[in-house]
């Protein structure tokens, strides 16, 4: 039998983390503050030791919490009634309810900067809704990554985790490879921690992740929950090459209270009337009914984002929405026809209060367990419905996964040492991992990265 150094490279650490993103940032930094004697080792494909990993550098720097002019019980009662169907997990909805404005203050601690006003508090947009948003440093993981250091969390990049050890029902490692050499790594360590975000569908540029740790966690045998809330769609923007653009640019997050017909017709007020937070199932079925009465195309009535009386809870967003306009070479003044864009947003990891995962010494925090979690309720993983707050997600589930890691992993620590990696074990998922590499005949390059 193969000795365990002849598999590859052997690592030891008390806590795993793999994925290098806001919520894996966040669950180091708060593992190491429980605990500072334990070992954290974070790993990640990408560079996560200077902050480039995860969607944190593809955000609009906007983090929403409940601030301090809102009760943050009207901010339950708003996303079990108005987003989540009632289905929400209402104990950690609760939770994070009351304790986003203490985590978005802590950010200062991490060295994460925050728009502030004259007088040196938090600088937010207030929506006509129980929360706020704030403009936050999109560099955030850069900062975070250096104050991780400072604790004495290790990093290892370019390193795709894929498969975890166990022993009997309870994990005592994981395997992977570098994915520059390819060369195989082994880990030893009794909690691991994923934080590697979601899968999409590689349909847009935009959060279009892997799932990577979705498939580990079910091939350790991780019960999921909410699966079926993982198709979420936006409204994307039709130029008249038939391009379709998402995001600010296309009306992605603004499009669903101001559709209209081809008569002029307001379509969102005739199906769902009010203001909402953003985009469900009801504007998209709006668009798809009004379409079948041959009443499309169906746009958007941008000349709304020219008033004043829009923007009154924020003036300076108007100006910046302008700014991006310009830069598109798409005038905010003007409709502009708009169809339903399919996003994809699966998170469907289960976890406890404490984000602990249904195998024992496996947890996951972040997009990786966003709906899993059940906080959201019956939507995709959040942010869901409520822009701003997928930033504010990965910083709670972060910082509830990464203490009870903690404790964890000092609980087992406490009895002495861990159990023994089989190499067998090992043998038989680096035959599996590494089996593509083998494959005889061709391949097309999109194949190959798939």
């Amino acid at each position: 039998m193969a000795q365990l150094d002849s598999l590859g490279k052997v690592l030891s650490a008390d806590i795993l983390i793999v994925g290098g993103g806001i919520s894996g940032l966040t669950a180091a930094i708060t593992a190491k503050e429980t605990d500072p004697s334990l070992d954290v080792l974070l790993v990640d494909k990408a560079v996560a030791s200077k902050g480039y990993a995860g969607m944190a550098g593809r955000t609009a720097g906007l983090l929403s919490f409940v601030t301090g002019e809102d009760d943050p019980e009207d901010f339950v009662t708003y996303n079990l009634k108005e987003i989540g169907c009632y289905l929400n997990d209402q104990v950690l909805l609760r939770d994070m309810a009351h304790c986003s404005r203490r985590i978005t203050e802590q950010l200062a601690t991490w060295g994460v900067e925050i728009l502030h006003n004259e007088k040196g508090k938090i600088d937010y947009a207030k929506w006509p809704f129980p929360w706020g948003t704030a403009a936050i440093d999109p560099d955030m993981c850069l900062n975070m990554s250096d104050h991780a250091k400072k604790l004495g969390v290790r990093f290892m990049d370019h390193i795709a985790v894929v498969d975890l050890l166990k022993q009997g029902e309870r994990v005592i490692g994981a395997v992977g490879f570098e994915v520059q050499n390819g060369e195989f790594h082994i880990f030893k360590c009794s909690t691991v921690i994923l934080a590697n975000g979601s899968q999409n569908y590689d349909i847009t540029l935009l959060w279009c992740g892997t799932g990577n740790g979705l498939a580990t966690a079910w091939r350790a045998g991780a019960e999921m929950r909410n699966a079926e809330f993982g198709c979420m769609c936006d409204f994307a923007r039709v130029d008249p090459k038939g391009w379709l653009y998402y995001g600010v640019h296309g009306g992605a997050h603004i499009a669903h209270d101001h559709l209209q017909n081809a008569k002029g017709e307001n379509v969102s007020e005739k199906y769902r009337p009010g203001l909402h937070s953003s985009m469900d199932p009801v504007a998209a079925n709006a668009w798809l009914q009004e379409f079948k009465l041959g009443n499309a195309p169906i746009s958007v009535d941008a000349s709304i984002f020219s008033h004043p009386a829009f923007f009154k809870f924020h003036p300076k967003a108007l100006d910046q929405m302008h700014r991006e306009a310009v830069k598109a070479n798409f005038p905010m003044g003007q409709p502009y026809q708009v169809v339903p864009g399919f996003i994809g947003e699966l998170g469907c990891v289960r976890v406890n209060h404490q984000m602990a995962t249904t195998v024992p010494g496996l947890f996951a925090v972040g997009n990786v367990a966003g709906s899993g979690s059940a906080r959201g309720g019956a939507v995709p993983t959040p942010p869901a419905k409520i822009h701003g707050t997928g930033i504010l997600n990965a910083l709670f589930m972060g910082s509830k996964g990464g203490p009870a890691a903690a404790l964890h992993a000092k609980t087992v620590k406490s009895f002495g040492p861990g159990a023994d990696l089989d190499p067998a074990q090992v043998q038989a998922l680096k035959t599996r991992i590494l089996a593509p590499m083998e494959r005889q005949g061709s391949l097309t390059a999109h194949e190959l990265i798939h």
